[in-house]
């Protein structure tokens, strides 16, 4: 817990302290960012403690990273004639750091194929099919790229440029020979940015393959980032891989003391947009397959405005309606749940008032109504939550009625559910009946609540 408030060594048994020889230069270039101010000036006799702890598994396990190392703890501190001991942090110039990495760690291998080109052929062509592969590379990260040879003698011309995209012309005139006795891309690919960047690596065929012939060919891709952990995760800010760095050896330089490890971060192969674009150009070869398709996106984009709207209006009738008759303080709270029949024009325009019957009390009479929306409709239930003043007891009769308003007054109501929220009470009414003026049954009811032997049945 808090693990970044407290360096690795306050968490170790203390050691014992071993004095060792130190030359003047290196003393004197320890102690001079350590000076307090201009007038306080570095006792002759202040003793310097340096403690390196390696560690061979990650201790940070729990924090997602690409640590592919050992870890080094490094802790600087000095002590003055009075005997205070202070922690060095800051160093005047950067430690030199050997880490190794995993045994287990692997580059990433990509194998394609390129074509020669003709040059008499549209410069607009020529850029869109030569060989394009985007590479990311992590903060303050140092990219090695190895490419293999099969049997076949052959050269590659490769150009990789930061954050642009090569065309013909550039990769004529900067690409660098590639072959089997020399495999490694020669110029140094180092991020010394704390931010990500992108690499863009051309490809082509060698002046000795002839036109329109097709080569295969296979690299790979390692890329190695110096950390150090700080405020509860990893940081590469103020850690740089030396171009020293061979193989799984890693060489790290960093002006400060922390604990510190090799990431080696997988550098994913994004789909270049523009080696794709020229098959916007073959569309005429396949017009049924493009008919098809722009038909596909024609219908997608006609539903998708109206089942937006069924969504919005799925998501409003889902909501519980608050009434707005209830009284400020009225604290005992129903949940109705009204449900309208499936018949024919069995929903309503008109108002519908209620009032629930009890044996302890009677509730006030309440509008099922909002200005939201439409409620009461064919083949729908809808829910409202009603306070009253006073617990009502075992609910015996509701009264319905409405005021036959509207177009369609009429109305068909299957049944009223009612929750008594505090008691935890459901009483069913069952009304399966109409009620209207122009029919022989009339806009008002009151119904007893049926029993649950009944309701089962």
């Amino acid at each position: 817990e808090n693990d970044h408030q407290y360096s690795i060594t306050d968490m170790l048994p203390k050691s014992k302290e071993i004095p060792v020889n130190m030359s003047q230069l290196l003393f004197q270039r320890l102690q001079k960012p350590l000076q307090l101010n201009s007038i306080e000036e570095m006792d002759t006799n202040t003793n310097l403690g340096l403690q390196v702890l390696h560690i061979n598994k990650n201790i940070f396990w729990w924090c997602e990273s690409d640590i592919e190392s050992n870890l080094v703890s490094i802790s600087l501190t000095r002590r003055n004639k009075e005997s205070r001991i202070s922690e060095i942090s800051t160093l005047p110039s950067p430690l030199d750091i050997y880490l190794k990495l995993n045994n287990n760690t692997e580059s990433v291998k990509v194998t394609d194929s390129t074509i020669q080109l003709d040059p008499d052929r549209e410069e607009l062509e020529l850029d869109l099919k030569i060989k394009i592969h985007r590479i990311d590379c992590a903060p303050r990260s140092h990219t090695k790229i190895v490419f293999s040879f099969p049997s076949t003698n052959f050269t590659l011309r490769v150009l990789v440029q930061k954050q642009f995209r090569p065309d013909y012309s550039m990769m004529m005139r900067e690409s660098v020979d590639i072959n089997s006795q020399s495999s490694v891309y020669p110029i140094e690919i180092s991020n010394y940015k704390d931010e990500r960047s992108f690499l863009f690596m051309g490809i082509i065929p060698g002046p000795e393959v002839s036109i329109n012939h097709n080569i295969t060919y296979t690299f790979e891709v390692s890329s190695i980032a110096c950390q150090f952990w700080a405020m509860g995760k990893w940081s590469s800010v103020g850690c740089d891989v030396s171009s020293k760095s061979r193989g799984k050896d890693v060489h790290c330089q960093c002006n400060h003391a922390s604990i510190f490890a090799a990431a080696f971060p997988i550098t994913p192969q994004e789909i270049d947009p523009f080696a794709d674009a020229k098959l916007f150009l073959t569309v005429l070869d396949n017009p049924f397959v493009v008919a098809l398709i722009v038909t596909m996106l024609i219908i997608y984009f006609l539903l998708c405005f109206p089942l937006w709207w069924l969504d919005i209006r799925d998501k409003t009738l889902r909501t519980v309606i608050v009434l707005e008759d209830n009284f400020p303080g009225n604290d005992f709270a129903y949940l109705l749940a009204v449900h309208t029949s499936s018949r024919l024009n069995a929903g309503t325009t008109a108002h519908v008032g209620m009032r629930i019957i009890g044996t302890t009390g009677n509730s006030r009479v309440h509008v099922l109504m909002t200005n939201h929306r439409k409620v009461l409709k064919r083949n729908s239930d809808d829910w409202f939550l009603m306070f009253c003043q006073e617990p009502l007891g075992t609910l015996e009769v509701i009264h319905i009625w409405h005021d036959n308003y509207g177009s369609s007054p009429e109305w068909y109501c299957d049944k009223i559910h009612i929750y008594d929220l505090k008691d935890q009470v459901e009483t069913v009414f069952v009304i399966n009946q109409w009620l209207a003026l122009n029919l022989q049954d009339y806009p008002e009811a009151n119904i007893r609540p049926i029993s649950r032997r009944e309701l089962d049945e």
